[in-house]
């Protein structure tokens, strides 16, 4: 974990492997007030991440996750979300605390009045502890209604129901579920009683979701988030319990990271994305390999409607890599009906192929290929005269102040090698596609 200081803010970006998130000890004391000993991570999920989509106008249920070796009698969360997106609906405890016969209650309170930080649309407070069904119930009887930890260390608090709104506006947008503080006793887990020290558990690190990257190749996705906690800061604040009230009549354990989370509303062209770049809900157009072939010399400013939906639109010859001159060529070799068009993006399924191989030279400025290939992207340096010396291909080119780019293809699916192009200089880079749509490994001679 990388952590930049940014004035009293820390923030930094953290990769957690998905699902597999490890207690361990924590011994850095902040002051004498804080005992930081037991790890303990509380997430709300993020929903809606691969092939888990979430559509308007339907119920969401998101977790709030506890990853710990501690034993706990109780819990209070304060969370603020946009009702304007998310309708709350219910809290139901996780079957571990069901089983443990607990007990929950829900408050939706009013916005903030004159906060000094930005006022969260709603908040919603939970409140669970273990049941005591009479007043003079004993204390070991109480303790029997604890929740212990178990090997897995991984358990589900609650489960919080939302109803997502039909308003259109919100399509692709991330709704985020947050963690919220009004004074130190918020968000807080109550340990088992002890008869020789009462305490309470408050945060320690705050994490803000940041996004879900996947790894094709390797198969799995994981999470970024920045974090975000000031304990010298005013409240109202999402940035954790406060130093100032939190060392006053209290006793506490920093001990807690609290991990923000949220729900991902679908996106229209997320359901069936390869193929279709100009996001029409047409794959496989000639308008998809014009736009792009125009990506190879203006860059990424092309897809002007959903940039990360249109470059997921490119991985056309399934390997897992997108914007790739590869899948340009695959593309035309679809559209032609040379190829067939791979399923629709499966986050669980790998498609690997082969690089071919090529030798390349650019002796005297003539730039040669020793085998057919269907398509190559060249970057030269400054301003670049050039001719095209391949028979029956298409080129287009663009300066943008610094850089030449050249981008040499078919629309037909033709091929060329030997001598291609004649330029002033060498090129500072360049990529081939295959005659079949694959990456190239390029020698250079």
């Amino acid at each position: 974990m990388t952590i930049k200081s940014l004035s009293t803010i820390l923030i930094s970006t953290i990769v957690l492997l998905f699902n597999c998130q490890t207690p361990h000890t924590y011994q850095k004391l902040s002051n004498n007030q804080f005992h930081l000993s037991e790890k303990i991570e509380i997430s709300i999920e993020y929903v809606g991440n691969g092939s888990n989509y979430v559509f308007q106008g339907q119920y969401v249920n998101v977790p709030i996750k506890l990853t710990s070796n501690i034993d706990i009698n109780a819990f209070n969360f304060l969370l603020s979300y946009d009702k304007n997106a998310l309708k709350f609906q219910s809290a139901s405890l996780g079957q571990s605390l069901t089983e443990s016969k607990w007990k929950i209650s829900t408050d939706n309170l009013d916005e903030e009045e004159n906060c000094n930080v930005s006022c969260p649309p709603s908040l919603l407070r939970i409140n669970a502890s273990a049941e005591t069904e009479t007043e003079t119930e004993t204390e070991t009887e109480t303790e029997n209604n604890h929740y212990q930890s178990s090997d897995s260390n991984q358990i589900e608090l609650v489960i919080l129901k939302f109803l997502i709104t039909n308003d259109r506006t919100y399509e692709c947008d991330k709704l985020p579920i947050n963690f919220y503080w009004k004074d130190c006793k918020d968000n807080i887990l109550k340990p088992l009683k002890n008869s020789q020290e009462s305490f309470i558990y408050i945060s320690n690190n705050i994490y803000n979701f940041d996004q879900v990257r996947y790894d094709c190749l390797k198969n799995y996705r994981f999470y970024a988030y920045n974090e975000i906690q000031n304990h010298d800061t005013t409240y109202p604040t999402y940035l954790g319990a406060q130093n100032f009230d939190c060392t006053e009549n209290i006793e506490s354990k920093r001990s807690i990271d609290f991990y923000n989370g949220g729900v991902q509303l679908d996106c229209n062209h997320w359901i069936d994305p390869r193929g279709d770049l100009n996001v029409n809900e047409i794959a496989y157009e000639v308008e998809d390999a014009i736009l792009f072939s125009k990506y190879f010399i203006f860059g990424d400013s092309v897809f002007t409607i959903n940039l990360d939906g249109q470059i997921e639109t490119t991985d056309l010859n399934a390997d897992c890599q997108t914007l790739t001159v590869a899948d340009f060529v695959y593309l035309v070799r679809i559209i032609i009906g040379d190829a067939n068009p791979y399923p629709k993006l499966m986050r669980d399924t790998i498609f690997y192929k082969r690089s071919d191989s090529v030798s390349y030279s650019d002796k005297g400025q003539i730039h040669s290929v020793n085998k057919k290939v269907g398509a190559v992207r060249l970057v030269f340096p400054g301003q670049q005269k050039f001719e095209l010396l391949a028979d029956s291909m298409d080129i287009i080119s663009n300066y943008d102040g610094e850089n030449t780019r050249i981008f040499i293809s078919s629309l037909e699916g033709k091929l060329f090698s030997g001598d291609f192009l004649l330029s002033e200089s060498k090129a500072d880079s360049l990529e081939f596609g295959s005659a079949s749509g694959s990456t190239v490994r390029v020698h250079y001679q």
